[in-house]
């Protein structure tokens, strides 16, 4: 017969102020993931910044959103309006991201299946 472990609940807490408590670990690394990715989501939305300048913001790892950048840039929900120097590594030619539609380029080129192409 196989014992029950009863673990008490952990509290995860964040910059932002957001608390969850939950007693499964599986479970706990999900809902820290989603939290992490709210704030960097966050982050990104006033003006553009580099993924280095988000890190150092949020103190989440790069590593931990790098990822999520790529899929939510694939689908059109983060743009990636210009590349410059970095204000924290002065590396040259960093993408800076922006979930700011204000910044999101716009692009000249015609679509083949609308009326203005004809």
């Amino acid at each position: 017969m196989r014992e029950i472990n009863h673990r008490t609940p952990k509290q995860i807490t964040k910059k932002s102020g957001l608390g969850l408590v939950h007693s499964q670990g599986e479970k706990l690394q999900v809902v820290e993931k989603e939290l992490q990715k709210q704030i960097v989501l966050r982050a990104f939305t006033n003006e553009p910044k580099t993924m280095k300048m988000v890190e150092a913001e949020t103190g989440i790892q790069r590593t931990n959103f790098t990822s999520l950048l790529g899929n939510m840039f694939k689908q059109g929900a983060i743009y990636k309006p210009y590349f410059a120097k970095c204000k924290i590594t002065s590396r040259n030619g960093v993408g800076y991201y922006t979930t700011n539609e204000k910044f999101k380029t716009k692009s000249n080129q015609l679509n083949l299946f609308t009326d203005a192409a004809a």
